[in-house]
């Protein structure tokens, strides 16, 4: 099973402002495969293929790191891309958290996930949501230029973890909840 640990974005004011961006940068017509607006997440840690006989191991990896987390209080802050030179491969929408939670909860999971053998990442925390993925350098320049010219932000509440199953299609991947648990925070 392909798998990955990510927090929803599902409030309706977030995904406004995930649309309207998303909107405005499909009219550069660059070669971009998007995220559908239901599928909207934060990647706290991807895991790739994964035996089914470990999932009774992460569902509770995440039961408990969701315990321990309290509703976190962020802000969808404008777009940006992980690029390849000046043309993007990523398009995102960074996720800031000013109190730290997002930070912490990875360096949790990180942390229970090594316990379980599961190999750290070896690139830091960049807590963002993807809007799509450049598929070829079509168009690249309008979208960089679109990219850089978007601003705003929007606050948004999190409040679950989600171990995800993603199944690769060619129109695009289909996820399917393995197990979600709400923050709790560490006072109940």
């Amino acid at each position: 099973m392909r798998l990955f640990i990510a927090v929803p974005v599902q409030q309706p004011g977030a995904l406004r402002f995930l649309g309207e961006s998303r909107r405005v940068l499909e009219a550069t017509r660059a070669d971009v495969k998007w995220v559908s607006a239901g599928q909207y997440h934060c990647t706290v840690r991807f895991l790739g293929e994964v035996d089914e006989r470990r999932l009774d191991e992460l569902r509770h990896a995440v039961t408990h790191c969701a315990r321990a987390t309290q509703p976190i209080d962020a802000e969808l802050n404008g777009v940006g891309m992980f690029d390849r030179g000046r043309y993007p491969v990523v398009i995102r929408v960074d996720l800031g958290d000013a109190s730290g939670q997002l930070a912490a909860l990875e360096k949790r999971l990180s942390s229970d996930l090594a316990a379980l053998g599961f190999p750290r990442e070896k690139r830091p925390f960049h807590a963002h949501v993807t809007l799509g993925r450049a598929r070829s350098g079509r168009n690249a320049d309008a979208l960089a230029n679109a990219i850089r010219r978007l601003s705003g932000s929007m606050p948004c509440r999190l409040d679950r973890l989600t171990l995800f199953e993603s199944t690769l299609t060619p129109e695009g991947p289909i996820y399917r909840v393995v197990e979600e648990a709400p923050f709790r925070g560490p006072f109940e």
